[in-house]
């Protein structure tokens, strides 16, 4: 995931995304390595690319004008958009982001391929406080309909980034082709369960490891084992 930051002065780069259900992971599982998931964090520069934005709370007006500027060049050249187009201007106009707003599912669709910034998920900040720009890493993790998921073994405990309504077998194509393509089922476990029975063999022998097929959808913190055939 990639966040933008304008107007606060962070340490830009890749950051691990603070998450306390690895560290109680660890300590039922004991793997030699953890690795967290990985954001990378960037300036103004690469708004375009970003998937969600932190803001420093007196820029809100430029970033609305920003989209504005967008918003006039697309109805120079988006004829069959005109109507949508319009209505966000009149969102934009009222100093209203566009996220807070409610579209169809139709027109989220079309607005998502517009680009504009105040679609995205924002946090604003008043001040550069470390502490509470690593909470809005976290919020905006979640807010841009994201998900995390676990494997492990004895070596590593590892987080994974993915989509809300992301399957078990388009996850384990994330770990590797080969254990996508040789995909038998998936071993799960969800972390809250396991935190409460406090032991992983406890658990599988009270029948809390479920198996699941391809089409199952994956829910935030489970913790998977796939297996499949080499």
């Amino acid at each position: 995931m990639k966040i933008a930051v304008l107007g606060l002065n962070f340490v830009l780069g890749k950051k691990y995304l603070e998450d306390e259900r690895l560290k109680e992971l660890a300590s039922l599982l004991k793997p030699q390595k953890i690795t967290p998931l990985q954001i990378e964090i960037s300036d103004s520069s690469h708004l375009n690319d970003a998937d969600a934005i932190i803001l420093k709370e007196d820029l809100k007006e430029d970033i609305i004008i920003m989209d504005l500027e967008k918003i006039e060049n697309l109805l120079l050249k988006e004829e069959n958009f005109k109507t949508l187009l319009l209505k966000l201007k009149g969102f934009l106009e009222k100093e209203k982001f566009l996220n807070g707003v409610s579209f169809s599912l139709e027109e989220e669709k079309i607005i998502q391929a517009f680009n504009l910034f105040t679609f995205k998920p924002i946090s604003l900040m008043k001040e550069e406080n470390q502490e509470v720009f690593n909470q809005k890493i976290k919020e905006l993790y979640y807010k841009s309909k994201r998900l995390c998921f676990f494997t492990a073994n004895q070596r590593e405990l590892r987080a994974w980034e993915i989509k809300e309504g992301t399957t078990a077998y388009t996850a384990s194509g994330l770990i590797h082709s080969d254990i996508q393509k040789g995909f038998i089922k998936a071993e799960v476990i969800n972390y809250t369960t396991l935190k409460e029975i406090g032991d992983l063999n406890q658990a599988k022998g009270k029948g809390l490891v479920r198996l699941e097929g391809k089409d199952y959808i994956i829910q935030d913190g489970d913790l998977i084992y796939f297996r499949f055939n080499v």
